[in-house]
Parts: structure tokens; sequence; C-alpha cells
């Protein structure tokens, strides 16, 4: 089997309590349940893609918190590029290669936060083997 994929988004993320996780529940402009389930067939999430931009004038600090049954492991963490303050906004993108091991058929949630208040939006895409 090939790799499959789970995205979930979030615009207008306003964190006003610096590491208070949001999960995220948007696929574009829909919404969606917070708790994506693991397709069959795969065991690992091999990638991970973080985009994110602020809205301005603000230092923002991307943290992703995966969570759920699906991860055998417990909870795993991972961070965004950092974005300077700025009037004019700020954009990243962060892409690396994993190895946390999914249960198929659990869930998996996506959240995220800032170690500094702010609001961005953010897209967050795994792939899975």
């Amino acid at each position: 089997m090939g790799s499959l994929t789970i995205i979930r988004t979030k615009d207008q993320l306003a964190i006003s309590t610096p590491g208070a996780f949001t999960a995220l529940d948007e696929v574009g402009s829909a919404t969606v349940s917070t708790a994506a389930v693991i397709p069959s067939g795969v065991s690992k999430v091999v990638n991970v893609q973080i985009s994110a931009v602020n809205d301005g004038a603000e230092e923002t600090l991307p943290v992703v918190l995966f969570s759920g049954n699906a991860l055998p492991g417990g909870d795993t963490y991972a961070l965004g590029a950092g974005m300077g303050a700025s009037n004019t906004g700020n954009s990243n993108y962060t892409s690396f290669d994993s190895d946390i091991d999914v249960i198929s058929g659990n869930s998996l949630t996506i959240s995220a936060t800032s170690l500094d208040a702010a609001t961005f939006s953010i897209a967050v895409l795994v792939t899975m083997q």
C-alpha cells in the first residue's frame, strides 16, 4: 500500500494563554472532527509538515501536539519554525521525516499552540505508511 495522509488546519487560531493547546478541527473552510481515524494498512507516521502564518506584529513559535489512542508510545510533539514580529505577517514551512508508531482504526488528534500569545493560521499534514 502507498502513503496515506491526514491534514488538519485552523484559520485564525487565537492563543491568549501561551502553551494552551487547541485541537485543529478544519480542513480548509470545512469543519471536521478533531479526531482523525488512522486508516487500515498503515503503522507509522513517516513525515510531518507544518505551515503557519501569523497575523502581523506578533512573535509566534508553533508547537504541535499529536495525541489519542492511535499513539501506543503516548503523546508526541513537533515544532514549527518561529516567526518574528512584522507588520505584514510572516509565514513558515517545516517538513521532517519521522518514525512515529500508530495503530490503524484508532484516533489521532492534532493540536497546536504558540509559546507567545498570538493569532496565526496553521496547517499540519502527516504522511503514513
